[in-house]
């Protein structure tokens, strides 16, 4: 992951990349930010109406932004544009982003806003012409108000085509290379259990 006062980009050597940087907030352009930085925490200052912030997380990098007065318009909306090789398209949730062989390999989702009082406040993130858009429904919020989703690789749960309950498929695991072993050994169909 690298940061800058644009925004910032994480990448997989000369695999892929996918950056994000905020361009307006309630329809306005912006400051550059202001970089400062404290172990696993980036803060990006906008002004003194806006911070963002990026958090390195065992489940991601929580990009976060704190709203501290709302925007001189009356939509509550922060722009982003969108930059790499991946594909963004629009989940349930946000954005899956894939290469261009369609691997999905990051997410970005998991949005949580809230005010000052802790008040949970309706938000969507949608694909706009030219990026990204999160609206917010800011009526009655107390400010500051706290905008925090999640870039995070994309997980995948495996599953075994003839499971039964209690295989303890997943027992133990082993990689080789390329090649993934799985072990379930209490599997009732075979005696001592089964790998795949």
């Amino acid at each position: 992951a690298a940061f800058a006062s644009s925004g910032f980009q994480v990448s997989v050597q000369d695999t892929w990349s996918f950056g994000l940087a905020l361009r307006a907030y309630g329809g306005q352009p912006v400051q550059a930010a202001e970089l400062s930085a404290d172990n696993a925490w980036v803060s990006a200052s906008h002004g003194p109406a806006l911070n963002e912030w990026y958090e390195n997380t065992a489940q991601g990098i929580k990009h976060g932004l704190t709203l501290f007065a709302p925007p001189q318009s009356a939509e509550l909306s922060l722009d982003y544009s969108l930059s790499g090789n991946l594909q963004a398209e629009q989940s349930s949730n946000g954005l899956r982003l894939r290469t261009a062989d369609g691997k999905r390999v990051l997410a970005y989702d998991g949005l949580a806003v809230y005010d000052a009082a802790g008040r949970s406040l309706p938000a969507s993130m949608a694909l706009v012409s030219g990026g990204l858009r999160i609206t917010i429904n800011g009526s009655g919020a107390v400010y500051p108000i706290t905008v925090d989703p999640l870039l995070h690789s994309e997980t995948r749960i495996l599953h075994a085509s003839d499971a039964e309950t209690l295989d303890w498929f997943g027992h133990a695991v082993d990689l080789d290379g390329n090649i993934l072993v799985v072990g379930a050994p209490s599997y009732t169909n075979t005696v001592p259990g089964a790998a795949y």
